[in-house]
């Protein structure tokens, strides 16, 4: 009797412990899981990378697992850049938000110019929002904003790494997205051309007849 008893009670329990699990009460942790930030393990050189741009970037800092796909465009223009992403850097059950702007070196206007001496100078620069800090690539054709929630070295190992990878991204014999832009353009300059040139041919032979 007393083991049919306890049998009961185990399966009363069980039944509690699932019930409240399913109605959004506190799951046991998965003992597996990581409890703090550590340094990714994936791997991705320059050299595997195709373009110097804001996109080549977001392909780097993938490929070596310190961030996830890109989430949102940027008002890159507010401060001057090019192209701008909003980005996750996930550390265990903490959320770090990315932003990272490209900038045209060779045609930087006033606003851009201001946001990258400041963030030079004092790793800082003002905004809309207010006062920013910021780090720039070394080549400082790439900014990157950085938002944690925790302010002490919980996620310090990944966020390192982060910057490391971001400051050193300078990919040799590859195409830009100034240079792209400028590709498209001269390339439908050159369409254009040889249509109009079709068209006046067309007309010549139509009136020789």
């Amino acid at each position: 009797m007393k083991k049919r008893v306890l049998l009961v009670v185990a399966a009363m329990s069980l039944l509690v412990a699932v019930g409240l699990t399913g109605c959004g009460g506190t799951t046991v942790a998965d003992p597996n899981a990581a409890s703090s930030a550590s340094a990714p393990t994936a791997s991705m050189a320059l050299s595997e990378v195709s373009e110097d741009n804001l996109n080549g970037m977001i392909t780097y800092l993938k490929g070596n697992g310190v961030i996830k796909e890109a989430t949102t465009d940027m008002k890159a223009e507010m401060i001057g850049a090019v192209s701008g992403k909003m980005v996750q850097a996930i550390y265990g059950d903490s959320v770090a938000l990315v932003e990272i702007y490209e900038f045209d070196k060779d045609n930087l206007n006033e606003s851009a110019q201001e946001v990258i001496q400041n963030a030079k100078e004092n790793g800082k620069f003002k905004s809309m929002d207010g006062e920013l800090t910021a780090t720039l690539s070394n080549n400082e054709k790439y900014l990157m904003i950085y938002k944690d929630v925790y302010t002490d070295d919980t996620n310090r190992p990944i966020q390192e790494r982060l910057l490391t990878l971001f400051k050193e991204f300078e990919p040799t014999g590859t195409s830009s997205s100034a240079e792209n832009s400028a590709s498209s353009t001269e390339n439908s300059s050159e369409s254009q051309e040889q249509e109009n040139n079709n068209t006046s041919s067309a007309t010549a032979e139509s009136a020789a007849q």
